[in-house]
C-alpha cells in the first residue's frame, strides 16, 4: 500500500497484489497486542498471568510464545486488534481510503 495525500485526504493505493507472508516471524506476532491484551489471552488459554501483571512486555511475549501455538496467536492477535474501536484518528473508507473518523 502507498499513501498519498490529495486534496479530499490521505488515499491509500495498492502498489502490488496482497499476499501472504510465507516465513513470518513468530516473535513479531504478538507484538502489535496491548498489554491488557496479551494478559487476558494468557488468561483465556489457561495459563494465567500469575507472576506477570508487573512484568515488562518482552516477558509476557515470550510466555505467549511458549503457550500458544502459532497459528492461536495469530487468530487471536488479529481478533484483538480488529475488535478495537475508538482508538485511531482515521477511519478506513468502503473503498479502502482513510478519513477522518469524525466524518
Amino acid at each position: 500500500m502507498l499513501a498519498r495525500s490529495g486534496a479530499a485526504g490521505v488515499v491509500m493505493e495498492s502498489v502490488r497484489p496482497a499476499a501472504d507472508n510465507l516465513s513470518p516471524s513468530p516473535g513479531a506476532t504478538p507484538h502489535p497486542l496491548w498489554r491488557a491484551e496479551s494478559l487476558a489471552l494468557l488468561e483465556e488459554a489457561g495459563r494465567g498471568a500469575r507472576g506477570l501483571r508487573s512484568a515488562g512486555k518482552a516477558w509476557i511475549v515470550a510466555r505467549l510464545l511458549e503457550v500458544l501455538l502459532e497459528d492461536v496467536l495469530r487468530a487471536h492477535g488479529r481478533e484483538a486488534v480488529c475488535a478495537r474501536r475508538g482508538w485511531r484518528t482515521f477511519k478506513t473508507a468502503p473503498g479502502g481510503c482513510l478519513e477522518p473518523a469524525s466524518a
